[in-house]
Protein backbone atom coordinates (compact mmCIF):
# COMPACT_ATOMS: atom_id res chain seq x y z
CA UNK A 1 0.00 0.00 0.00
CA UNK A 2 1.32 3.40 -0.95
CA UNK A 3 2.36 5.66 1.94
CA UNK A 4 0.49 8.88 2.42
CA UNK A 5 2.69 11.81 1.47
CA UNK A 6 3.01 14.87 3.70
CA UNK A 7 4.80 17.80 2.11
CA UNK A 8 6.91 20.28 4.04
CA UNK A 9 8.16 23.77 3.19
CA UNK A 10 10.99 25.38 5.17
CA UNK A 11 11.61 29.14 5.24
CA UNK A 12 15.00 30.22 6.55
CA UNK A 13 18.26 28.40 5.83
CA UNK A 14 20.49 29.86 8.49
CA UNK A 15 22.27 27.75 11.09
CA UNK A 16 19.06 26.26 12.49
CA UNK A 17 17.45 25.86 9.08
CA UNK A 18 20.39 23.94 7.64
CA UNK A 19 20.53 21.74 10.74
CA UNK A 20 16.80 21.06 10.35
CA UNK A 21 17.22 20.06 6.69
CA UNK A 22 20.02 17.67 7.63
CA UNK A 23 17.95 16.18 10.47
CA UNK A 24 14.99 15.81 8.13
CA UNK A 25 17.14 13.86 5.70
CA UNK A 26 18.39 11.56 8.46
CA UNK A 27 14.97 10.76 9.91
CA UNK A 28 12.57 10.61 6.97
CA UNK A 29 13.18 6.95 6.11
CA UNK A 30 12.87 5.79 9.71
CA UNK A 31 9.64 7.73 10.08
CA UNK A 32 8.30 6.17 6.90
CA UNK A 33 8.92 2.70 8.32
CA UNK A 34 7.60 3.59 11.78
CA UNK A 35 4.45 5.50 10.85
CA UNK A 36 3.80 4.53 7.24
CA UNK A 37 3.99 8.21 6.30
CA UNK A 38 6.30 9.71 3.72
CA UNK A 39 7.37 13.23 4.61
CA UNK A 40 8.72 15.17 1.67
CA UNK A 41 10.67 18.40 1.84
CA UNK A 42 9.11 20.00 -1.20
CA UNK A 43 10.52 23.50 -1.13
CA UNK A 44 12.94 25.75 0.78
CA UNK A 45 13.13 29.52 0.91
CA UNK A 46 15.69 32.08 1.97
CA UNK A 47 16.25 35.72 1.07
CA UNK A 48 19.92 34.96 0.37
CA UNK A 49 20.35 33.04 -2.90
CA UNK A 50 23.80 31.88 -1.79
CA UNK A 51 22.08 29.54 0.67
CA UNK A 52 20.72 27.37 -2.12
CA UNK A 53 22.90 24.49 -1.00
CA UNK A 54 20.50 21.58 -1.35
CA UNK A 55 19.22 19.78 -4.43
CA UNK A 56 15.70 20.96 -3.61
CA UNK A 57 13.33 23.47 -5.17
CA UNK A 58 14.45 26.83 -3.81
CA UNK A 59 12.99 30.32 -3.80
CA UNK A 60 13.78 33.71 -2.35
CA UNK A 61 10.04 34.36 -2.00
CA UNK A 62 8.53 32.75 1.11
CA UNK A 63 5.04 33.41 -0.25
CA UNK A 64 5.65 30.73 -2.86
CA UNK A 65 5.69 28.15 -0.07
CA UNK A 66 2.66 29.66 1.66
CA UNK A 67 0.68 29.77 -1.59
CA UNK A 68 1.63 26.24 -2.61
CA UNK A 69 -1.56 24.23 -2.13
CA UNK A 70 0.33 20.93 -1.98
CA UNK A 71 2.43 21.90 1.04
CA UNK A 72 0.86 20.73 4.30
CA UNK A 73 3.31 22.03 6.91
CA UNK A 74 5.08 25.39 6.88
CA UNK A 75 8.26 25.54 8.97
CA UNK A 76 9.32 29.09 9.83
CA UNK A 77 13.00 29.43 10.77
CA UNK A 78 13.62 33.02 9.69
CA UNK A 79 13.75 34.51 13.19
CA UNK A 80 12.87 37.98 14.42
CA UNK A 81 9.42 39.57 14.51
CA UNK A 82 8.83 40.64 10.95
CA UNK A 83 8.26 39.25 8.38
CA UNK A 84 8.21 35.97 10.36
CA UNK A 85 4.98 36.86 12.17
CA UNK A 86 3.22 37.78 8.94
CA UNK A 87 4.39 34.57 7.25
CA UNK A 88 3.15 32.38 10.12
CA UNK A 89 -0.20 34.15 10.21
CA UNK A 90 -0.68 33.91 6.44
CA UNK A 91 0.25 30.23 6.42
CA UNK A 92 -2.39 29.46 9.07
CA UNK A 93 -5.01 31.53 7.26
CA UNK A 94 -4.27 29.58 4.08
CA UNK A 95 -4.81 26.24 5.77
CA UNK A 96 -1.28 25.13 6.61
CA UNK A 97 -0.03 23.65 9.86
CA UNK A 98 2.88 25.68 11.23
CA UNK A 99 6.06 24.84 13.10
CA UNK A 100 8.43 27.52 14.33
CA UNK A 101 11.51 27.89 16.52
CA UNK A 102 10.87 31.62 16.79
CA UNK A 103 10.75 32.54 20.48
CA UNK A 104 10.36 36.25 19.72
CA UNK A 105 7.16 35.72 17.73
CA UNK A 106 5.71 33.19 20.19
CA UNK A 107 6.53 35.47 23.12
CA UNK A 108 4.72 38.44 21.56
CA UNK A 109 2.08 36.84 19.32
CA UNK A 110 1.76 33.21 20.44
CA UNK A 111 -1.72 33.50 21.94
CA UNK A 112 -3.05 35.42 18.91
CA UNK A 113 -1.59 32.91 16.45
CA UNK A 114 -2.96 30.00 18.44
CA UNK A 115 -6.48 31.45 18.20
CA UNK A 116 -6.09 31.67 14.40
CA UNK A 117 -4.83 28.09 14.27
CA UNK A 118 -7.76 26.83 16.33
CA UNK A 119 -10.28 28.75 14.23
CA UNK A 120 -8.90 27.13 11.06
CA UNK A 121 -8.40 23.70 12.67
CA UNK A 122 -4.68 23.76 12.13
CA UNK A 123 -1.80 22.88 14.44
CA UNK A 124 0.74 25.42 15.67
CA UNK A 125 3.82 23.85 17.26
CA UNK A 126 6.88 25.61 18.71
CA UNK A 127 8.75 23.03 20.81
CA UNK A 128 12.08 24.30 19.49
CA UNK A 129 11.52 27.84 20.78
CA UNK A 130 12.57 26.93 24.36
CA UNK A 131 15.10 24.32 25.43
CA UNK A 132 14.82 22.10 22.38
CA UNK A 133 17.26 19.60 23.86
CA UNK A 134 15.18 19.27 27.03
CA UNK A 135 11.68 18.90 25.61
CA UNK A 136 10.49 21.54 28.07
CA UNK A 137 7.24 22.53 26.38
CA UNK A 138 6.12 18.94 25.84
CA UNK A 139 6.99 18.11 29.45
CA UNK A 140 4.97 21.03 30.80
CA UNK A 141 1.93 20.26 28.66
CA UNK A 142 2.03 16.56 29.51
CA UNK A 143 2.40 17.26 33.25
CA UNK A 144 -0.65 19.44 33.88
CA UNK A 145 -1.68 17.18 36.73
CA UNK A 146 1.58 17.99 38.50
CA UNK A 147 0.19 21.44 39.35
CA UNK A 148 3.56 23.15 38.87
CA UNK A 149 3.66 26.36 40.93
CA UNK A 150 7.30 27.34 40.46
CA UNK A 151 9.75 27.29 37.56
CA UNK A 152 13.47 27.88 37.84
CA UNK A 153 15.63 27.65 34.77
CA UNK A 154 19.05 28.19 33.26
CA UNK A 155 17.71 29.04 29.83
CA UNK A 156 20.66 30.61 28.02
CA UNK A 157 23.78 28.64 27.11
CA UNK A 158 25.90 31.72 26.32
CA UNK A 159 25.61 33.26 29.78
CA UNK A 160 25.96 29.90 31.51
CA UNK A 161 29.18 29.24 29.57
CA UNK A 162 30.59 32.66 30.52
CA UNK A 163 29.71 32.27 34.20
CA UNK A 164 31.19 28.76 34.27
CA UNK A 165 34.50 30.04 32.89
CA UNK A 166 34.46 32.99 35.32
CA UNK A 167 33.91 30.51 38.14
CA UNK A 168 37.14 28.84 37.00
CA UNK A 169 39.14 32.06 37.15
CA UNK A 170 38.53 33.91 33.86
CA UNK A 171 37.43 37.52 33.73
CA UNK A 172 34.19 38.41 31.92
CA UNK A 173 35.73 39.72 28.68
CA UNK A 174 38.05 36.73 28.24
CA UNK A 175 35.22 34.28 28.92
CA UNK A 176 32.98 36.07 26.41
CA UNK A 177 35.70 35.99 23.75
CA UNK A 178 36.21 32.27 24.29
CA UNK A 179 32.45 31.67 24.04
CA UNK A 180 32.42 33.53 20.72
CA UNK A 181 35.39 31.56 19.40
CA UNK A 182 33.65 28.28 20.27
CA UNK A 183 30.39 29.38 18.65
CA UNK A 184 28.43 29.63 21.91
CA UNK A 185 28.07 33.42 21.65
CA UNK A 186 27.10 35.67 18.74
CA UNK A 187 29.40 38.38 17.38
CA UNK A 188 26.98 40.79 19.08
CA UNK A 189 26.11 38.96 22.32
CA UNK A 190 23.92 41.70 23.80
CA UNK A 191 20.61 39.83 23.48
CA UNK A 192 22.05 36.91 25.45
CA UNK A 193 24.15 38.67 28.11
CA UNK A 194 21.38 41.20 28.83
CA UNK A 195 19.05 38.36 29.83
CA UNK A 196 16.50 39.18 27.13
CA UNK A 197 16.83 35.81 25.40
CA UNK A 198 16.09 34.01 28.68
CA UNK A 199 13.20 36.40 29.39
CA UNK A 200 11.49 35.53 26.10
CA UNK A 201 11.84 31.83 26.85
CA UNK A 202 10.57 32.30 30.41
CA UNK A 203 7.54 34.23 29.14
CA UNK A 204 6.60 31.34 26.84
CA UNK A 205 6.87 28.54 29.39
CA UNK A 206 5.25 30.65 32.12
CA UNK A 207 2.30 31.40 29.85
CA UNK A 208 1.93 27.72 28.98
CA UNK A 209 2.34 26.41 32.52
CA UNK A 210 -0.08 28.83 34.15
CA UNK A 211 -2.48 29.01 31.16
CA UNK A 212 -2.13 32.76 30.94
CA UNK A 213 -0.34 35.33 28.79
CA UNK A 214 2.71 37.16 30.00
CA UNK A 215 5.22 38.78 27.66
CA UNK A 216 8.96 39.24 28.19
CA UNK A 217 8.34 42.98 28.42
CA UNK A 218 6.52 42.37 31.72
CA UNK A 219 9.40 40.39 33.19
CA UNK A 220 12.04 42.08 35.34
CA UNK A 221 15.29 41.36 33.53
CA UNK A 222 18.93 41.94 34.43
CA UNK A 223 21.91 40.38 32.70
CA UNK A 224 25.42 39.36 33.69
CA UNK A 225 27.55 42.27 32.49
CA UNK A 226 27.91 43.76 35.99
CA UNK A 227 29.18 40.53 37.52
CA UNK A 228 32.86 40.77 38.38
CA UNK A 229 35.48 38.15 39.12
CA UNK A 230 35.42 39.54 42.65
CA UNK A 231 31.72 38.71 42.99
CA UNK A 232 32.41 35.17 41.78
CA UNK A 233 35.21 34.79 44.36
CA UNK A 234 33.11 36.22 47.21
CA UNK A 235 30.18 33.97 46.33
CA UNK A 236 32.51 30.96 46.51
CA UNK A 237 33.73 31.97 49.96
CA UNK A 238 30.13 32.23 51.14
CA UNK A 239 29.27 28.79 49.74
CA UNK A 240 27.43 29.91 46.59
CA UNK A 241 27.77 29.91 42.83
CA UNK A 242 26.31 32.63 40.58
CA UNK A 243 23.88 31.69 37.80
CA UNK A 244 21.61 33.70 35.53
CA UNK A 245 18.28 32.26 36.63
CA UNK A 246 14.85 32.57 35.04
CA UNK A 247 12.21 32.35 37.76
CA UNK A 248 8.42 32.32 37.74
CA UNK A 249 6.14 31.33 40.59
CA UNK A 250 2.46 31.64 41.40
CA UNK A 251 1.22 32.23 44.93
CA UNK A 252 -2.10 33.65 46.10
CA UNK A 253 -2.97 34.70 42.54
CA UNK A 254 0.26 36.75 42.33
CA UNK A 255 2.61 35.87 39.47
CA UNK A 256 6.29 36.59 39.96
CA UNK A 257 8.59 36.47 36.94
CA UNK A 258 12.20 37.59 36.67
CA UNK A 259 15.52 36.90 34.98
CA UNK A 260 18.57 37.94 36.97
CA UNK A 261 21.85 36.78 38.52
CA UNK A 262 21.14 34.58 41.51
CA UNK A 263 23.37 33.05 44.17
CA UNK A 264 22.71 29.34 44.44
CA UNK A 265 24.04 27.17 47.29
CA UNK A 266 26.73 24.86 45.96
CA UNK A 267 24.63 21.84 46.94
CA UNK A 268 21.75 23.07 44.75
CA UNK A 269 21.22 20.85 41.70
CA UNK A 270 21.18 23.82 39.28
CA UNK A 271 24.56 25.03 40.54
CA UNK A 272 26.24 22.04 38.87
CA UNK A 273 24.80 22.87 35.42
CA UNK A 274 27.83 24.21 33.58
CA UNK A 275 29.08 25.51 30.24
CA UNK A 276 26.47 25.71 27.44
CA UNK A 277 24.05 23.27 29.08
CA UNK A 278 20.52 24.46 29.93
CA UNK A 279 18.35 23.14 32.77
CA UNK A 280 14.91 23.65 34.22
CA UNK A 281 13.30 22.72 37.51
CA UNK A 282 9.51 22.41 37.79
CA UNK A 283 8.22 22.45 41.36
CA UNK A 284 4.77 20.97 41.91
CA UNK A 285 3.23 17.84 43.35
CA UNK A 286 6.44 16.23 42.14
CA UNK A 287 9.71 18.04 41.51
CA UNK A 288 10.91 17.59 37.92
CA UNK A 289 14.43 18.37 36.74
CA UNK A 290 15.37 18.53 33.05
CA UNK A 291 18.71 19.39 31.46
CA UNK A 292 20.28 19.36 28.02
CA UNK A 293 21.72 21.45 25.23
CA UNK A 294 19.53 24.34 24.20
CA UNK A 295 20.67 25.18 20.67
CA UNK A 296 22.08 23.76 17.44
CA UNK A 297 21.32 20.11 16.75
CA UNK A 298 18.84 19.78 19.66
CA UNK A 299 16.79 22.63 18.16
CA UNK A 300 16.72 20.84 14.80
CA UNK A 301 15.71 17.61 16.55
CA UNK A 302 12.84 19.45 18.28
CA UNK A 303 11.66 20.78 14.92
CA UNK A 304 11.71 17.24 13.56
CA UNK A 305 9.72 16.03 16.58
CA UNK A 306 7.05 18.62 15.80
CA UNK A 307 6.96 17.53 12.15
CA UNK A 308 6.49 13.91 13.21
CA UNK A 309 3.75 14.78 15.70
CA UNK A 310 1.75 16.92 13.31
CA UNK A 311 2.14 14.31 10.57
CA UNK A 312 0.66 11.67 12.85
CA UNK A 313 -2.15 13.92 14.04
CA UNK A 314 -3.12 14.70 10.46
CA UNK A 315 -4.22 11.07 10.06
CA UNK A 316 -7.00 11.48 12.64
CA UNK A 317 -9.88 13.91 13.19
CA UNK A 318 -8.67 17.36 14.27
CA UNK A 319 -7.81 17.64 17.96
CA UNK A 320 -8.24 21.00 19.65
CA UNK A 321 -4.92 21.53 21.42
CA UNK A 322 -4.19 24.84 23.13
CA UNK A 323 -1.00 25.88 24.90
CA UNK A 324 -2.07 29.28 26.17
CA UNK A 325 -5.05 30.25 28.32
CA UNK A 326 -7.10 33.12 29.66
CA UNK A 327 -6.16 33.05 33.36
CA UNK A 328 -5.55 36.52 34.78
CA UNK A 329 -2.96 37.11 37.48
CA UNK A 330 -1.50 40.21 39.07
CA UNK A 331 2.15 40.45 38.10
CA UNK A 332 4.50 41.28 40.98
CA UNK A 333 6.37 44.53 40.37
CA UNK A 334 10.15 44.60 40.57
CA UNK A 335 10.10 46.52 43.87
CA UNK A 336 7.95 43.83 45.50
CA UNK A 337 10.06 40.84 44.48
CA UNK A 338 11.05 39.05 47.68
CA UNK A 339 14.25 37.17 48.28
CA UNK A 340 17.34 36.95 50.38
CA UNK A 341 20.01 39.24 48.90
CA UNK A 342 23.75 39.50 48.47
CA UNK A 343 24.99 43.10 48.73
CA UNK A 344 28.52 44.31 48.02
CA UNK A 345 29.84 47.71 49.05
CA UNK A 346 33.23 49.35 49.34
CA UNK A 347 33.67 50.98 52.75
CA UNK A 348 36.34 53.23 54.24
CA UNK A 349 38.83 51.15 56.18
CA UNK A 350 37.97 52.89 59.45
CA UNK A 351 36.20 51.82 62.66
CA UNK A 352 32.43 52.26 62.52
CA UNK A 353 31.99 51.84 58.75
CA UNK A 354 30.36 48.44 58.98
CA UNK A 355 28.26 49.55 61.94
CA UNK A 356 27.03 52.55 59.92
CA UNK A 357 26.03 50.32 57.03
CA UNK A 358 24.21 47.75 59.15
CA UNK A 359 22.38 50.57 60.95
CA UNK A 360 21.03 51.96 57.66
CA UNK A 361 19.83 48.52 56.59
CA UNK A 362 18.18 47.95 59.98
CA UNK A 363 16.31 51.25 59.65
CA UNK A 364 14.67 49.75 56.54
CA UNK A 365 13.71 46.58 58.43
CA UNK A 366 16.34 44.57 56.57
CA UNK A 367 17.66 41.78 58.76
CA UNK A 368 21.28 40.82 58.13
CA UNK A 369 22.32 37.21 57.86
CA UNK A 370 26.05 37.80 57.38
CA UNK A 371 28.24 40.91 57.29
CA UNK A 372 31.93 40.53 56.55
CA UNK A 373 34.87 42.53 55.26
CA UNK A 374 36.86 40.48 52.78
CA UNK A 375 39.35 41.17 50.04
CA UNK A 376 42.14 43.69 49.61
CA UNK A 377 42.02 47.42 50.33
CA UNK A 378 41.59 49.71 47.31
CA UNK A 379 42.38 53.38 47.79
CA UNK A 380 41.44 53.19 51.50
CA UNK A 381 38.24 51.24 50.66
CA UNK A 382 37.69 47.57 51.44
CA UNK A 383 34.94 45.29 50.12
CA UNK A 384 32.04 44.76 52.48
CA UNK A 385 29.71 41.84 51.70
CA UNK A 386 26.33 41.44 53.37
CA UNK A 387 23.70 38.75 52.96
CA UNK A 388 20.20 39.47 54.18
CA UNK A 389 17.18 37.58 55.37
CA UNK A 390 14.14 37.58 53.09
CA UNK A 391 13.08 41.11 52.16
CA UNK A 392 11.72 43.12 49.24
CA UNK A 393 13.92 44.39 46.43
CA UNK A 394 12.38 47.86 46.82
CA UNK A 395 13.53 48.10 50.43
CA UNK A 396 17.06 47.17 49.38
CA UNK A 397 17.10 49.96 46.80
CA UNK A 398 15.71 52.52 49.30
CA UNK A 399 18.38 51.60 51.81
CA UNK A 400 21.15 51.89 49.24
CA UNK A 401 19.92 55.36 48.28
CA UNK A 402 20.38 56.50 51.91
CA UNK A 403 23.97 55.35 52.20
CA UNK A 404 26.60 58.07 52.43
CA UNK A 405 28.65 58.06 49.25
CA UNK A 406 31.58 59.51 51.19
CA UNK A 407 31.86 56.49 53.46
CA UNK A 408 30.49 53.70 51.28
CA UNK A 409 30.42 52.96 47.57
CA UNK A 410 27.73 50.71 46.16
CA UNK A 411 28.85 47.59 44.32
CA UNK A 412 26.50 44.70 43.50
CA UNK A 413 23.10 43.30 44.41
CA UNK A 414 22.15 39.69 43.67
CA UNK A 415 19.24 37.55 44.76
CA UNK A 416 19.95 34.42 46.78
CA UNK A 417 17.87 31.42 45.78
CA UNK A 418 14.82 30.77 47.92
CA UNK A 419 14.29 27.42 46.19
CA UNK A 420 14.18 24.39 48.50
CA UNK A 421 15.55 21.85 45.98
CA UNK A 422 17.04 19.41 46.82
CA UNK A 423 16.56 20.36 50.46
CA UNK A 424 15.75 23.52 52.37
CA UNK A 425 18.54 26.02 52.78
Amino acid sequence: MECRKIRIGIAGLGKIGCAAVNEFDKQKENFKMEAGLEIILKKTADKDMEREIYSLPFTKNVEEIIDDGEIDIFVELIGGYSPAYEHIKNALLKGKHVITANKAVIDRYGSELEIIALEHERYLRFSASVGGGMGVIDKITSSEGNNTKEILGILNGTTNYILTRMNKGMDYNTALLEAQEKGFAEANPEFDVSGKDAAQKLAIITSINFKTKISSEEIYCEGIKKISSEDIAFAKQLGYTIKLLAISRLKDNLLEASVQPVLLPKRHALSSINYETNAIYLKGNANIMLSGEGAGKPTAAAIMTDIRQISRMMQNPYQKISFFGTNKFEIVEKENLESRFYLKFYGLDKPGTLHNLTGILASHNINISQAIQIGEERENFVPVVITTDKTKYGEIIKAISNISREKLRFGSVFMISNCDYPDKE
